[in-house]
């Protein structure tokens, strides 16, 4: 699809009168809600980093750990692939209530039916009831699901986390927002606690348009790409050092800094038309599409 015209339906389906027939036209009209295989492994894939970094990172145990994920969206897959490891608590949040049980499930059935190399344990093949999936969620696998749900201010007891993530969740978070986000976090994370955030720096229209690259958004200068930049599919075209730089104004220590380039990227960059904003960076700056930090308090 050209992305313009999938920019276009965000920007309807960002209207509330539609916005609750989205999921929907994502369902049935572009069908694309279930994971694919791949899909799936890449995001036990993800999983496997985050409890990595909680393993090496964290002074809990991963058994006693109390986690939270922020942006944990329709299906809960990180937090699934999570327990499937070794995870018993983990408080999985979103600020909309999007949970979808008809994915839950389907991601349930392809961990289960998919690469079991590595995992604890795997999910029952019970599937969970829709009308009790909160409560059976954190029944069999101790996920507290609650949304909508605001990270800016959680209402949880000071220290009570030892651990938060999120995943390809803060490029879709205004820079303001993740200031105030990260603040709770200090809040509420134990001594002896950490953060672990996988970020997706690319231009998402470039995921289903291919005449297009990762580095699209970065030709227009900011009063433009407002024009491109719906609520629904909002992108904040921060790079990795820009986060960088937040995270450190926000008081926290970077234990780990990993920042990704694609195959090919930098010929595209080169290709690619920039805003003028964007010249005036080195291509070192611009070239990464995704990272991981790993983070905790000063």
């Amino acid at each position: 699809m050209d992305w313009r015209l999938k920019c276009a339906a965000h920007w309807l389906f960002s209207l509330p009168v539609l916005g609750r027939f989205y999921y929907a036209f994502k369902r049935h009209v572009a069908r694309t809600v279930f994971r694919s295989p791949r899909e799936i492994e890449q995001d036990l894939a993800m999983a496997r980093r985050h409890f990595e970094h909680l393993c090496r990172y964290v002074k809990t145990a991963p058994e006693q750990a109390r986690c939270m994920e922020f942006g944990a969206g329709r299906d809960l897959i990180n937090n699934l692939c999570l327990w499937c490891l070794g995870l018993e608590r983990q408080l999985a949040v979103d600020l909309f209530d999007i949970l979808q049980p008809e994915l839950v499930n389907a991601a349930i059935k392809s961990l289960r039916g998919g690469s079991q190399a590595g995992l604890k344990r795997l999910p029952m093949s019970t599937p969970l009831k829709p009308g009790d999936i909160r409560r059976e969620l954190r029944r069999m696998y101790g996920i507290d699901f609650r949304a909508p749900f605001d990270a800016r201010a959680t209402g949880l007891a000071a220290g009570s986390l030892d651990f938060i993530c999120s995943t390809n969740t803060l490029e879709h978070v205004p820079p303001q927002e993740i200031m105030a986000i990260l603040k709770e976090c200090r809040r509420v994370l134990a001594p002896g606690g950490a953060l672990s955030f996988k970020i997706d720096y690319a231009d998402h229209y470039s995921y289903a348009d291919p005449a297009i690259t990762a580095y699209n958004f970065l030709r227009y200068r900011p009063g433009a790409w407002r024009v491109f930049n719906p609520p629904l599919h909002y992108q904040s075209r921060l790079r990795h050092t820009d986060y960088a730089a937040l995270f450190a104004a926000s008081g926290f220590e970077v234990l780990s800094d990993e920042a990704f380039i694609a195959p090919g990227a930098e010929t595209q960059l080169l290709a690619q038309p920039l805003a003028a904003l964007n010249l005036d960076r080195p291509p070192e700056e611009l070239l990464p599409t995704s990272g991981w930090f790993v983070l905790a308090p000063l």
